[in-house]
């Protein structure tokens, strides 16, 4: 256990860098998936669903802003319409799509050529939880090190101790 005595001596200003920086980029991270989230459920209000053969599905590489790969899956499908024979390409899907797999997509009525994979409300949820966690996880261990850092000032030693 630690018996050093602590004051208020100042707090580097070093330590605040990281939380300066990262906790306005997840407030933007999660606006910019709350606009997201909005417009696609607004999109998803009038769109109708319809099945889709997917006519070729492949692995593409997706990298992270902190630049980490990761594999994801797209295809092109074919479907129709009113009548009318459409085609969109990477639509994303499981990794256990095949070619001549029957999904099912989201259409815009007034605009069949936008077509979307329907994305739902737990993997919005999901990301914000988790970017909420990583930010006051950031702000504890900024806290918890602020604290260590400080420094004991020696006058204020016992006498016998100096």
């Amino acid at each position: 256990m630690n018996n050093r005595k602590t004051d208020n001596t100042p707090i580097p200003k070093w330590i605040f860098i990281f939380p300066a920086l990262f906790v306005p980029v997840a407030v933007i991270l999660i606006i910019g998936m709350t606009c997201s989230k909005l417009e696609n459920d607004k999109f998803m209000e009038t769109a109708v669903a319809v099945r889709a053969t997917c006519t070729e599905v492949r692995e593409a590489k997706s990298r992270n802003s902190e630049g980490h790969e990761s594999i994801i899956y797209l295809a092109d499908v074919r479907y129709e319409y009113n009548g009318v024979s459409y085609e969109q390409h990477d639509i994303h899907v499981d990794k256990d799509t095949r070619v001549g797999d029957v999904i099912t997509i989201a259409v815009d009525p007034n605009d069949p050529f936008d077509a979307r994979q329907p994305v739902s409300n737990r993997e919005y949820l999901l990301l914000c939880i988790g970017i909420a966690i990583m930010t006051v996880v950031v702000i504890i261990i900024t806290v918890v090190v602020a604290m260590r850092n400080r420094k004991p000032k020696s006058h204020l030693k016992e006498p016998w101790e100096r």
